[in-house]
């Protein structure tokens, strides 16, 4: 594949709002394309699908390191860690052969979140790829956290872009460190300047520059986010790969009964073109 390829209108196609989707691009390691141009397609639509790939363990982490500084986060859940490199984490309720699970097998609706936002400084690009899709549901749903589409009053913006909001990992979370974290409530896009919300159902509260407790209403700014014409729910097939920033959006994962496998990266992005919330320890 010519990297020119990338750019070309006919291999990409709109997810509507915020997205685009591909079945021309090919991500494994013999393939050709140019890192520069996904970044900036990544920073302008929030989430890359990338159909019809067979990727390896190995390739995932080949890509994930070009795509981002070179650096990836492990799963906050080891049960997650792969069986040949912990960097890529396994999602999936296959036991093996002694009968011990092979990965994180949650099937429940998940809460609306953003990857790592309990960390401090989290790695905040990440891949989704689909080895084998449950045969029931487990569809998972993203929405844009554009202050453009959020249904936000214009005179909210100026107090909140004064504020932070607060997270803890959860008690399944045995691969962090059991701190709060805070990070600026509005988030603003290096290369486009759009202004991003960076709260969700994890959110606790919310402090003001100096660390103080402020009252804000957390259902109110997510209800402006969660609008239905604000998502896009992604039915996975065999072969899918995703990547997201989660600095532009939120996502769960949908309830799902039968097998499932889906492999996940967490990267830190280049720093250049894409760029993560940096927060700090909270009280």
């Amino acid at each position: 594949m010519h990297n020119s390829d990338l750019t070309t209108i006919r291999d990409w196609r709109s997810l509507g709002k915020f997205g685009l989707e591909t079945n021309s691009i090919e991500l494994r390691a013999d393939s050709t394309w140019d890192v520069k141009i996904l970044r900036m397609l990544l920073s302008r639509h929030g989430i890359l699908v990338f159909r019809n790939q067979l990727i390896s363990d190995y390739e995932l982490i080949r890509f994930g390191r070009l795509i981002g500084n070179g650096v990836l986060e492990p799963s906050a859940r080891k049960i997650s860690h792969g069986q040949i490199d912990k960097h890529v984490a396994y999602l999936t309720n296959l036991k093996g052969s002694d009968g011990i699970p092979l990965g994180f097998g949650g099937d429940t609706t998940d809460f609306w979140h953003s990857d790592q936002e309990f960390r401090e400084n989290p790695a905040s690009l990440a891949v989704l790829y689909c080895v084998i899709p449950a045969p029931i549901g487990g569809e998972t749903c993203f929405a844009t956290t554009a202050v453009r589409h959020a249904n936000l009053r214009e005179t909210r913006l100026p107090n909140l872009r004064e504020l932070w909001s607060t997270r803890r990992p959860a008690k399944t979370h045995d691969n962090v460190p059991m701190i709060c974290t805070s990070h600026p409530v509005i988030f603003k896009n290096k290369i486009t300047n759009e202004e991003f919300l960076y709260v969700s159902e994890n959110t606790i509260d919310f402090e003001d520059e100096d660390g103080r407790k402020v009252d804000c209403d957390r259902s109110e700014l997510l209800a402006s986010i969660l609008s239905e014409e604000n998502q896009y729910v992604h039915r996975w097939e065999a072969g899918d790969l995703i990547l997201y920033d989660n600095t532009q959006l939120l996502h769960r994962r949908q309830e799902f009964s039968g097998i499932r496998l889906l492999k996940a990266l967490k990267i830190f992005p280049d720093g250049d073109i894409l760029t993560p919330p940096l927060g700090r320890q909270s009280i």
